[in-house]
């Protein structure tokens, strides 16, 4: 019988070299074997395709000085922030550069903050558990070298209490010292799925979604140009076409893959999405451990909180349990700020 002929399609990178590509099934390409709808797990092993995978360095330690000089800065900042000085908390940011979560506006972002601490009559904020994430992924650390502006990621438990909510988040950002010192450049929340949720294996870092009459090559081309090892994943959509997601990494933990796309946008200007992955997607990326605190650092604040225990007063306190459940749109959220 003849070979089955196949439609001419752009060939995605192969990670693993040498090893002869399996046979698509029917399923697969058609759809029609088995009446159920491949996944791009299936669809990823026919194809041969292994994700990029970014390497962990292991042993790396964070420069003492500098995890002091953040340390202040935090310590500083949380300060500020209880003080409820708008002024004083916005210059902790880098300006212009900073870029508020949840695709607020920098002008809204500080309108924002101004509205909440006029509206309160107290705050405290507290710090703990400082982890300052030694060095960066390539090849963004090249990238990222070329300006005057050293990037280093930093992540901690913050306690938020005034006379509206009380809230305990683990806190993500992206610290850059300049001439005049460090600055806050990215600041959000970190990720927590929500309750019943499935969580996937893994998240990627997604710069293009092209359909199969496109071709990928060049987006291939221009990032491998860049020293990024791009990956284009073959899936197939609830119509049975095929569709390419170029990735450029892979990581077991969404807050990794936030710092990636963080950092991403400050080295090349290129704003991504991080999408999820699936199990065959995740091979050969290896399990991410959370590193220990900063040695040295302990609770940024733990003379404060004692004394916040004492500041507010006894009828402040209820009103803060009391209102968290119900607290209205114009009180102030994690996300807001």
């Amino acid at each position: 019988a003849a070979p089955e002929k196949k439609a001419p399609a752009v060939e995605p990178p192969v990670a693993q070299e040498g090893k002869p590509k399996a046979a698509i099934p029917p399923s697969a390409k058609t759809g029609k074997a088995d009446g159920v709808k491949p996944s791009s797990a299936q669809v990823n092993a026919a194809e041969g395709v292994s994700p990029p995978v970014l390497e962990k360095k292991g042993g790396e330690e964070a420069d003492p000085k500098m995890v002091a000089e953040v340390q202040a800065l935090l310590q500083s900042w949380a300060t500020a922030w209880s003080q409820r000085n708008p002024e004083a908390y916005w210059a902790f940011y880098a300006g212009e550069k900073f870029t508020p979560a949840h695709g607020q506006s920098l002008e809204m972002w500080r309108k924002r903050t101004k509205e909440i601490f006029h509206g309160l009559t107290f705050l405290q904020v507290d710090l703990d558990n400082l982890e300052v994430i030694p060095g960066l992924p390539a090849p963004l650390d090249g990238l990222l070298k070329k300006g005057a502006i050293a990037f280093v990621q930093v992540a901690f438990h913050e306690s938020y209490r005034s006379n509206h909510v009380q809230n305990f988040s683990r806190k993500l950002m992206i610290l850059g010292k300049e001439t005049d010192g460090w600055k806050i450049f990215r600041e959000a929340a970190s990720f927590v799925p929500q309750p019943g949720s499935v969580t996937p294996p893994g998240f990627a870092i997604q710069v293009a979604a092209l359909d199969e009459t496109a071709n990928p090559k060049k987006i291939i081309d221009e990032w491998s140009a860049k020293g990024f090892q791009p990956v284009a994943i073959p899936t197939l959509d609830e119509q049975k076409k095929r569709h390419y997601s170029v990735r450029l990494a892979h990581f077991r933990e969404r807050d990794r893959a936030l710092f990636f796309r963080w950092l991403l946008l400050l080295a090349t200007g290129v704003d991504s999405l991080i999408v999820p992955a699936e199990a065959a997607d995740m091979g050969g990326v290896a399990e991410v451990v959370s590193s220990t605190p900063a040695r040295g650092e302990g609770d940024l604040k733990a003379r404060e909180r004692g004394a916040a225990e004492k500041s507010a007063p006894k009828k402040e306190k209820t009103d803060a349990s009391d209102k968290k459940s119900n607290a209205s749109e114009t009180d102030e959220t994690e996300g807001d700020r």
